[in-house]
């Protein structure tokens, strides 16, 4: 086996490595919209009970349940800093699947280049084996006359 196909074989697995990386790659950058998208419906929800809230006291309302509210929107602002906590890591987990979706990439196409760079040194190489053989015939016959 010539060392061009090889190096194809070479390409196809690193080519093979590249796709599951830019797999992790798409799902990684899901996953963070998904973050995104609970933390927007978080702050939504937060922003409504706070109206309702707001709308509430306005009217009179008790000790204890403006109490009972205060503690939910305490429990909703840990919720909220839990969410960006785990936004945080999503972007972190996107950058890394992003780095190493480059970094196959890169190995990739550096190990396609070297296929056709070889492929053509190969090609190079029997075309002059072949000149040499016309040659030598030529000479052969011119030789036989």
């Amino acid at each position: 086996m010539k060392r061009s196909a090889r190096l194809k074989l070479v390409e196809q697995v690193a080519e093979a490595h590249e796709q599951k990386a830019a797999q992790a790659l798409s799902l990684a950058q899901q996953q963070l919209e998904k973050e995104q998208q609970r933390l927007q419906s978080l702050l939504d929800y937060q922003q409504d009970y706070q109206k309702q809230g707001n709308e509430r006291a306005q009217q009179g309302m008790n000790i204890h349940y403006f109490l009972t509210i205060q503690g939910f929107m305490d429990q909703l602002d840990t919720l909220e800093q839990q969410q960006k906590f785990a936004i945080e890591q999503a972007e972190k987990q996107l950058l890394q699947a992003k780095q190493h979706w480059l970094q196959l990439y890169q190995r990739r196409k550096s190990i396609g280049q070297l296929a056709e760079k070889v492929e053509l040194q190969e090609w190079l190489a029997q075309e002059k084996q072949q000149q040499k053989i016309l040659d030598d015939l030529i000479v052969q016959m011119q030789s036989r006359k």
